[in-house]
């Protein structure tokens, strides 16, 4: 029984491990999945090059955590291999937020290295494989990915939430004020043009030549 137990154990120890894997590569059933990934949980990705159609997408989700010590959700990618000396292939990791505008991405390709670690404050992060289609897709990388949840916004992230970046509620009270300055400009503006022709007509009025010409 406790042999039978063991090898169950190591059973779902393999699955677990298993399923935590992901090939980006030739082969791969993982193109265009979705995964949704719970915080300080870990995911591999990998390939050896010749992606099906020579493009692959993986978009993961951070779960959702309403609790109070969760307020920031991050993901951060560590290389732990990567081979692209050919210049045939680029790798793109872009985090996104859904209430702010704009994204932060990574570019991985013989230019372009992580050294250590990338971290993106971000709900969504779908990591892409684009290879050059008239050369042969020499390449290969070994990442891991983990979910994190974070107390505060870290400096050492580079967030979503930038200065740059506005909420919708922002950006609709920007467009309402920019509104209500547009009417108030135009009143002012109709006022001045009334208070002008006013002005004009009382100087002309009074002229004596207009009032010789009115009494003929």
């Amino acid at each position: 029984m406790a042999t039978f137990t063991l090898l169950v154990s190591a059973i779902v120890v393999v699955m677990c491990h298993a399923s935590k894997e992901e090939n980006m590569g030739s082969g791969s059933t993982s193109c265009g999945k979705r995964i949704i990934l719970p915080k300080e949980d870990r995911l591999s990705i990998y390939s050896k090059g010749n992606a099906k159609d020579g493009f692959c997408s993986i978009l993961l989700h951070a779960m959702e955590d309403t609790s109070a010590d969760c307020p920031y959700r991050s993901f951060c990618v560590a290389v732990n291999q990567m081979s692209m000396s050919s210049c045939s292939a680029k790798i793109f990791l872009t985090g996104t937020s859904y209430d702010v505008i704009g994204i932060k991405s990574k570019e991985i390709s013989c230019f372009s290295h992580i050294y250590g670690a990338w971290c993106t404050q971000s709900k969504s992060l779908e990591i892409s494989v684009i290879e050059d289609p008239t050369t042969t897709s020499n390449y290969g990388f070994n990442l891991t990915v983990l979910s994190e949840c974070r107390s505060t916004s870290s400096g050492e992230f580079d967030p979503v939430k930038d200065n740059t970046s506005k909420k919708l509620d922002e950006i609709e009270a920007e467009m309402n004020q920019n509104r209500i300055i547009g009417v108030v400009v135009g009143i002012s503006l109709a006022c001045m043009f009334l208070i002008i022709m006013f002005v004009s007509y009382q100087y002309y009025k009074n002229k004596p030549t207009y009032r010789q010409q009115r009494d003929m």
